[in-house]
């Protein structure tokens, strides 16, 4: 069954797993979706929609038959979620160009400018060292180093001088 078509019909409303492409989808034909997430990105996804009121999250560990049932009842009788993502949607397919001109733009200004080397990113060009952030490593591992160890020496320092106070016999005065 074309997934598209299903999306587009105004009535549907739909139980998915939350995976970034079927939630794009989703949104693009403004459907509400109940979303049981199963790995990867889709606990996130499935966040995302519920916080911005666009479906319902659903965690398997609080999985039930009646938790279901409510959800679906909430999704299908709350026109809250219709709204919110007709929103998100109107956002969405509001673009000077369809995904495909775009595509077809980008693609031949990399032909007409071999490389495109102003788009590629100032990351790209990073040595290991800066890629892996070892000099940041090193730095924060060294004043944790320091820190502790000028904390260890004054302590030491206040212990060792308090017992040295007290071992030390009141001498009298003349």
């Amino acid at each position: 069954m074309p997934q598209q078509d299903i999306l587009s019909h105004p009535q549907v409303k739909v139980v998915s797993h939350g995976g970034l492409l079927g939630s794009q989808e989703a949104v693009y034909h403004a459907t509400p979706m109940l979303i049981l997430p199963i790995h990867g990105d889709q606990p996130r996804n499935a966040l995302n929609f519920a916080n911005k009121g666009l479906g319902l999250y659903l965690k398997w560990k609080e999985l039930t038959v009646d938790r279901i049932v409510q959800s679906l009842q909430e999704i299908l009788n709350n026109p809250r979620y219709k709204e919110m993502i007709q929103g998100v949607s109107a956002t969405l397919r509001d673009q000077l160009q369809s995904p495909r001109d775009r595509a077809v733009f980008w693609t031949e200004y990399v032909i007409c400018h071999p490389g495109a080397p102003q788009l590629r990113s100032p990351g790209a060009q990073l040595s290991w060292v800066q890629f892996l952030m070892l000099d940041v490593l090193a730095l924060t591992i060294t004043i944790v180093y320091l820190t502790i160890f000028i904390l260890r020496k004054n302590i030491l320092y206040f212990i060792l001088s308090k017992n040295i106070t007290k071992k030390q016999p009141r001498q009298k005065r003349e």
